[in-house]
């Protein structure tokens, strides 16, 4: 990867456990005289000091138990992501970590960009993705390649799986139930020929016809004659495919349950093209979104190495649309 998962990525601070201290000699008198008042003779306890609570603890010493119950789980916490680390091979990325390794992934990511360089902890977690928001990916072992787009997704979210394969159109124009994002324009176009298989297949598929099959699986575009019954199409969404106002009026037109594309033409397409217009594309039935993470181009680079799609890929993910899903229905799966 261009930016190292390095050690200090997952080793954020040392872990050490902190000893709880006995009690002075003055509150034990007083816990002692206290014992034997009556209910309506309670101690007077100096605030510095903290009455004791049911399980004869001081509120001191109940915070500091629970400083070092604290450390002893981000010591743990620690020590799991280094032996997932040790047993990960260098050429295996972010999609093989578990779900709390991914999120400090992308924490870092959002941390190279111009906009929350110097964001605080707080901030981030305001914006950023959160292990909550992340589907585990870790026991789907097979290279991510285009063909296994679609066995990966039946495999993280099989109820979504279900829900694709039983579709039939016309559907709500625009809506896809599974978002691709990438940081390549070719790549998109290779990764929407993945999603074909996890849609219902056509009737003339069925019948076997070589050269639409063979289109088909090239992922090509077949225009719809007029008086033709609707067909679920696989979006295309990033610029080499259509100019800005031809992917608005293909949006309005079409089935599109499942879509692979850039992150600058996907914020493009969820903005309103005009104060009286909708955005072109909804997330009103999004489910998942696939981040491509694994990829890299001829330069080494992925969509969050590359300056330009990391800035647009945060930008995505952080906008009011995604992240309104993002906190209900919608999962994150890094492939």
């Amino acid at each position: 990867m261009g930016d190292e998962l390095d050690d200090n990525l997952y080793l954020d601070g040392s872990a050490g456990s902190a000893g709880s201290r006995s009690p002075s000699p003055a509150l034990q008198s007083a816990t002692a005289a206290a014992g034997g008042a009556s209910d309506a003779e309670e101690p007077d306890f100096d605030d510095n000091v903290g009455a004791r609570t049911a399980d004869g603890m001081s509120e001191k010493e109940r915070l500091e138990n629970k400083k070092r119950k604290r450390k002893e789980r981000e010591k743990a916490r620690k020590a799991r992501k280094n032996e997932a680390r040790a047993s990960m091979p260098e050429s295996a990325g972010p999609g093989v970590l578990p779900q709390d390794m991914q999120a400090d992934f992308l924490s870092k990511v959002w941390r190279q960009t111009k906009a929350y360089a110097k964001a605080s902890e707080m901030e981030l977690d305001e914006v950023g993705v959160r292990e909550a928001m992340l589907l585990d990916t870790t026991r789907f072992t097979t290279e991510r390649s285009v063909d296994a787009l679609a066995p990966f997704v039946r495999h993280v979210l099989p109820s979504l799986s279900k829900l694709l394969s039983g579709l039939q159109a016309p559907l709500a124009s625009g809506s896809p139930s599974l978002l691709v994002v990438t940081g390549n324009a070719q790549r998109a176009a290779d990764l929407s020929r993945g999603l074909r298989p996890l849609l219902p297949r056509l009737p003339e598929e069925e019948e076997g016809s070589a050269r639409k099959k063979r289109r088909t699986e090239e992922g090509e575009e077949e225009k719809e004659k007029e008086g033709e019954k609707p067909r679920l199409h696989v979006g295309k969404l990033f610029a080499r495919h259509f100019k800005l106002k031809e992917h608005i009026t293909w949006l309005r037109s079409k089935s599109m349950p499942v879509a692979a594309g850039t992150p600058a033409r996907l914020l493009a397409l969820l903005s309103p093209p005009s104060e009286s217009e909708e955005a072109p594309l909804k997330l009103d039935e999004l489910r998942l979104v696939v981040l491509d993470v694994t990829w890299r181009d001829s330069k080494n680079r992925g969509i969050c190495e590359g300056p330009e799609t990391r800035e647009e890929l945060v930008k995505l993910l952080s906008c009011e649309g995604v992240r309104g899903r993002l906190g209900k229905d919608t999962k994150i799966a890094i492939f």
